[in-house]
């Protein structure tokens, strides 16, 4: 081989041993990036799963962030307003012991500071969070806050006839409907039968009355 041509004779071989390994390996480089893009696929529905829950998470302690702040602020505007102060704006004895439980149950369980003042205007999305992403289910207020005057229950015009409250006073309004139900169900309810042997029965015999049925307590032994 002329030395002139020998250096472009070196190249050629090596530009052919490149060609050759690049045509050997070729199909596996495309295996592995259409691997990669199968997996990236697969992956992308999580990924964007997780990411709209992490904006989500991000966006609720944000809301309740504000939320409480505004409580605070709400709490050293009201310094000196009470329970009783609350309850005395309603009238009706049902009405009075529900503002009692629904006072109980949002000033001291669901307002995130502690004890806060409430009144009958207030906004139950506004002030606590109700009916918002991740608020306070209003089902699980109202079932605690009958609990707390002694019913375990919904009446059964409750179920029929399911409102969602607004404000503090539209809630007391459905707690005192539902307390006032539960109260006409118990008195109207038959007694038991006694258990002492001991009844009401016509008097006979030594009675001392001109009316022969006039109610008297006597032992069934008697008659």
């Amino acid at each position: 081989m002329d030395e002139k041509n020998a250096p472009f004779s070196n190249v050629k071989s090596g530009l052919d041993n490149d060609v050759r390994f690049v045509g050997f390996y070729a199909p596996l480089g495309w295996s592995v990036v259409a691997w990669s893009i199968t997996i990236l696929l697969t992956l992308l529905p999580f990924v964007l799963l997780i990411g709209a829950a992490i904006q989500r998470d991000r966006a609720v302690r944000r809301r309740n962030a504000l939320r409480r702040q505004q409580q605070i602020s709400l709490a050293a505007e009201r310094k000196g307003e009470s329970i009783d102060s609350f309850a005395s704006q309603f009238t009706g004895s049902s009405s009075f012991i529900a503002a009692g439980a629904v006072y109980s149950v949002l000033s001291r369980d669901i307002s995130t500071v502690g004890e806060l003042p409430i009144r009958p205007t207030d906004s139950l999305a506004g002030v606590f969070g109700i009916y918002t992403p991740n608020g306070p289910n209003i089902d699980h207020i109202v079932t605690t806050a009958i609990a707390r005057i002694g019913i375990n229950r919904y009446g059964e015009n409750w179920l029929a006839n399911r409102t969602s409250p607004r404000t503090v006073a539209d809630l007391v309004r459905i707690v005192s409907l539902i307390h006032q139900e539960n109260t006409t169900v118990d008195l109207l309810r038959a007694c038991d039968a006694p258990v002492d042997a001991m009844l009401l029965k016509p008097a006979y015999g030594g009675a001392k009355s001109d009316d022969p049925d006039m109610l008297v307590r006597t032992l069934d032994s008697e008659s």
